[in-house]
């Protein structure tokens, strides 16, 4: 009986070790890279990001506008890299809640956890213990936690409770090097009175104030704030 003719039967020489690692190390890596999607979509999902602000970035037609609002980003970016505090200033519908709601979904696709909140909603969140079994701890990690927390339409609050509770989050977030978006309809004078000077000092050394002190974008198909 004649032997197998290797050549007819193997036509490719059979998969050394090398090449059973690297395909299982490709194999492995779509895995990771779908359980990362999975992870994303559902940090995406939980963020708080409203529908308007999911829609794609739609800018209008002001391209001095929209170059300034790139290159702001530019520098969000930085600062988010970096773990600092960041305030984005200036009068209503300038983009400053848009370019919140973007930087949000990419940490979200890293994958990693954000979260998107206005500060009136936060502050009811801040004072649940009082009226459920929920501990004080457990809501303040929810805002502590995360590794990006955007305050849209930040204010500090109006009672010394609530000025302790937010200034709290606010200093253990800079202590553990989690980033922090502030969002205000408001000038920079006025913010940093808001504020007070220990706040804005941890601005000053490892954060970003960025004013949009560009046209507004609304009614030029923009659903930015």
């Amino acid at each position: 009986m004649d032997l197998p003719d290797p050549e007819k039967n193997f036509p490719r020489p059979p998969p050394t070790k090398k090449d059973m690692e690297a395909e299982w190390e490709s194999h492995a890596r779509k895995m990771e890279e779908r359980r990362n999607l999975g992870l994303a979509e559902d940090y995406w999902r939980q963020s708080g990001v409203g529908e308007r602000h999911r829609l794609p970035i739609m800018l209008g037609a002001n391209l001095e506008a929209h170059r300034q609002w790139a290159y702001s980003l530019g520098l969000a970016r930085e600062v988010v890299k970096n773990g600092g505090m960041m305030a984005f200033l200036g009068s209503p519908g300038n983009g400053k809640t848009q370019m919140a709601a973007y930087l949000v979904w990419e940490v979200v696709h890293r994958p990693a956890p954000a979260l998107f909140v206005e500060s009136a909603e936060m502050v009811k969140a801040l004072r649940e213990p009082f009226k459920s079994r929920e501990s004080e701890l457990t809501v303040m990690r929810r805002f502590v936690d995360p590794v990006l927390l955007v305050i849209d339409e930040f204010r500090l609050g109006k009672t010394d409770w609530e000025q302790e509770q937010m200034g709290f989050i606010l200093n253990k977030r800079y202590a553990t090097m989690r980033p922090t978006i502030l969002t205000a309809n408001m000038a920079r004078p006025e913010f940093s009175a808001m504020l007070g000077p220990r706040l804005c000092d941890r601005f000053r050394e490892d954060g970003q104030v960025i004013v949009f002190n560009w046209g507004s974008f609304r009614g030029k198909g923009a659903g930015s704030d």
